[in-house]
Order: C-alpha cells, then sequence, then structure tokens
C-alpha cells in the first residue's frame, strides 16, 4: 500500500524526536527533508507549497518497541489519512477517507475494513508503554 495509516500508541503520544532535539534541530531537519522533497508529497507526490514533517516508525508488539525508520515530506491529505484520529478530531475524516482510498486504487468498503483494522491495532497498542527507539536518528547520515 502506498499511503498507510499511522496511529501512534496513547502512551506515545508527544514524544518522539522532539524529547531529544532542539527546536532548531528540528527546524534545520525539516529544512533539510523539505528541500529533499522539493514541494512533493513523498507518498502520492502531488506538487504542494505546504509539506508536513512525520516521522515513520515500525513497531515490534512482542517486545514493545517502536522505532525510529525514517523521516518524511507529506502533503496535508497525506497527513490527515495517515493520521486518521487526528483527522477524526478535526472534523477532516471524510476527506482523509477519500484520499487513502484513493491513493490505495481502493473501494470505499476496502477502505473502511482497513481503517477499521488499523484502529483496533492501534485500541491494542494503547493499552501498553511502547519503548520509543530513537538511535537510528544517529545512523541517518543527517546534519544537525
Amino acid at each position: 500500500m502506498k499511503l498507510e495509516i499511522a496511529l501512534i500508541p496513547k502512551s506515545s503520544w508527544y514524544k518522539g524526536i522532539r524529547t531529544i532535539l532542539t527546536n532548531d534541530q528540528v527546524e534545520k531537519l525539516r529544512g533539510q527533508l523539505f528541500a529533499k522533497a522539493n514541494n512533493i508529497c513523498q507518498i502520492c507526490e502531488v506538487h504542494t507549497e505546504s509539506l508536513f514533517f512525520t516521522e515513520e516508525y515500525k513497531f515490534d508488539d512482542i517486545y514493545l518497541t517502536q522505532t525510529l525508520v525514517k523521516f518524511i515530506a507529506i502533503c496535508e491529505d497525506c497527513h490527515l489519512a495517515r493520521h486518521m484520529g487526528l483527522a477524526t478530531i478535526k472534523g477532516k475524516y471524510s476527506r482523509a477517507v477519500k484520499h487513502f482510498q484513493k491513493v490505495n486504487d481502493l473501494s470505499i468498503n476496502e477502505a473502511k475494513t482497513i481503517i477499521s483494522a488499523a484502529f483496533t491495532l492501534w485500541r491494542h497498542r494503547s493499552n501498553y508503554n511502547y519503548y520509543i527507539d530513537l538511535v537510528p536518528i544517529m545512523f541517518m547520515g543527517l546534519d544537525f
């Protein structure tokens, strides 16, 4: 799937790179990422002047570890679709579903089934405290 839903467990909310980097370092990283993306969403490939900076994680549900994999620059619609819970809070759930469906070439029923499964997994993961492994940031070749 080109666009995946990334629902972060409640124990990981407001944690991540911003807990180990200064605001200046985050801004520098964001600038590097956006320059590399050249105003193109790294998921749906739409050209936009407004990109969002987001982290991608790999989850190990046995050892309860959430490991940073990479950073991506994405458009607002991909950001809403990846963070479907946020889209719901912002009143943009329908827009997020339509974009998720379009990017992945899914029927509405297929999209809703995948979204439902993502929320079920999120509820399960939110029962546990995940260790957030940010060590990979040191090996990403980034210039802070």
